[in-house]
Formats: structure tokens, C-alpha cells, sequence
């Protein structure tokens, strides 16, 4: 795999470019697969990236929620107590910010339910070394393209479409 380096850059009171700060939350209530995650993402060695990690999904939740602390990237695990990764995806549908939501998860059966959500990417938890720096890269470029986008003043649009969205037959 090619080495990957993303910058993103904005102009400071002086006029020089000053790299932004890319923050990611990993959110899972397996402190073993957090950690996991966070070795890939240190492997990789992205510059201007901050990892919090949340083993317990009702604290994420008051820190994004409640507190208002963003993230550009949340990987979020979907069999958690309390409240589960679709729970939280939906909370961030609803609120049409622009996110970037990666479900983490050993349970392959979920997949099909995810895309209600629409998430960036489904990671595989025993096939994370390979599908999480890709899923990373791509979402980093997605980044890059919406601050872009957002200087040149083009519209983005997000959408999420709620499960009673969809006809009574299915997708």
C-alpha cells in the first residue's frame, strides 16, 4: 500500500496555511478492539489527527450530543449496551451534519441494516488491518474534497433517509 499523507490547510491571521486538526472518535464497549483501532490508525502515522475513544456509547453520546464536541470521523462499533451504533447513527443522521460515520463491527449479519444509516464504509473488525486504513484514506480525501468544496462556496448536501422512508416491500 502507497504511503498516504493528507494535509489540510486553512489560512491563519498572518495569511500562512496552518494545518487543521482531523479529530476521530472510536466508539466501542471492547476496549481490546479500541485498541486495536487505535494501533492501525498509529501505524499509518496521519499527520494533524487526534483518536478520543469512548468504551462506553452513553458517554460519546453526551460528548457529541450534549457537550457539542465534534468530530470529522467517528468509527463506531454496532453491538454496544445502552445505546447501540445504529441508535447513534440515526442521532447523527438527524442532525445532518457532515460526520463521517465508519461502523467497526464483528457481526457481518448487520450490514444490510447499516445502509439506513448510510455509513462512509462497514469495517470488518478481523479484517481491520486491511480495511480500516482504506476506509481512512478514503474518508481523509472526502474531507479534503467538503472543505474544498465549502471555500468555493458549492453546496453540499447530506442525506440520510429514515427506515418509515422506505416502501413497505423493502429496499
Amino acid at each position: 500500500m502507497d504511503e498516504f499523507e493528507i494535509i489540510f490547510s486553512e489560512p491563519d491571521r498572518t495569511g500562512q496555511a496552518v494545518q487543521s486538526m482531523i479529530k476521530i472518535a472510536i466508539v466501542d464497549d471492547e476496549i481490546h478492539s479500541i485498541q486495536k483501532c487505535e494501533n492501525i490508525i498509529r501505524k499509518m502515522k496521519l499527520p494533524n489527527v487526534q483518536v478520543d475513544t469512548f468504551e462506553d456509547s452513553k458517554r460519546f453520546h453526551n460528548a457529541f450530543f450534549v457537550n457539542k464536541e465534534y468530530f470529522n470521523i467517528i468509527i463506531l462499533d454496532i453491538d454496544m449496551p445502552v445505546l447501540n451504533g445504529f441508535d447513534i447513527a440515526k442521532s447523527i443522521c438527524d442532525l445532518e451534519i457532515n460526520t463521517i460515520v465508519l461502523f467497526y463491527t464483528a457481526h457481518d449479519q448487520y450490514v444490510f441494516q447499516a445502509y439506513e444509516y448510510q455509513p462512509f464504509r462497514y469495517i470488518r473488525k478481523e479484517l481491520a488491518d486491511k480495511e480500516l486504513p482504506f476506509a481512512l484514506n478514503a474518508a481523509l480525501q472526502k474531507i479534503e474534497k467538503n472543505e474544498k468544496a465549502e471555500k468555493d462556496d458549492m453546496p453540499l448536501t447530506l442525506f440520510c433517509p429514515l427506515p418509515e422512508q422506505f416502501p413497505a416491500d423493502g429496499l
